[in-house]
């Protein structure tokens, strides 16, 4: 499965963490777990927020 493009973004992620960069990947998670209520509703603030997003 090396062209799956979820492990090229982990593994740039890791080539540039390596170079010193602070980065958070996002590449992969864990399917069975369910999204925490706090990142939820982080994420409908943001969607509802003018100021985040325009049209």
């Amino acid at each position: 499965m090396t062209d799956n493009p979820i492990f090229a973004v982990a593994a740039r992620a890791e080539a540039l963490r390596a170079r010193g960069a602070d980065v958070i990947t996002l590449a992969a998670g864990e399917p069975q777990a369910a999204t925490g209520a706090v990142v939820v509703e982080a994420a409908v603030a943001a969607v509802r927020d003018p100021v985040a997003h325009h049209y």
